[in-house]
């Protein structure tokens, strides 16, 4: 698994990280490859999110405050094994 460039869709809840910390077996933390790495616990929050160019799929992961503020300037890329399966959009025939 590399690293994949990641559009933001909507901000989680609370409950959200949780569900991915607890799927994860992990701490969040922002998994963006470009984070500075200067940000609290208390600013990070689970995103959902799709891989650039296939929206087929949501993904929840943890992204901290400042890089969800700046995607708009810069690109965020996430190792794929910190992306957690959210929800598949069913296509119509």
């Amino acid at each position: 698994m590399g690293y994949v460039k990641i559009q933001i869709k909507d901000v989680g809840s609370p409950e959200d990280l949780q569900r991915w910390e607890d799927h994860m077996l992990e701490k969040a933390k922002c998994w963006n490859n470009f984070c500075l790495g200067i940000c609290a616990e208390n600013e990070m929050r689970a995103v959902h999110v799709v891989k650039e160019g296939n929206s087929d799929i949501m993904y929840l992961t943890t992204l901290c405050e400042d890089c969800i503020k700046d995607t708009t300037a810069n690109d965020i890329l996430v190792n794929e094994k910190h992306l957690m399966v959210e929800a598949h959009q069913e296509k119509t025939l």
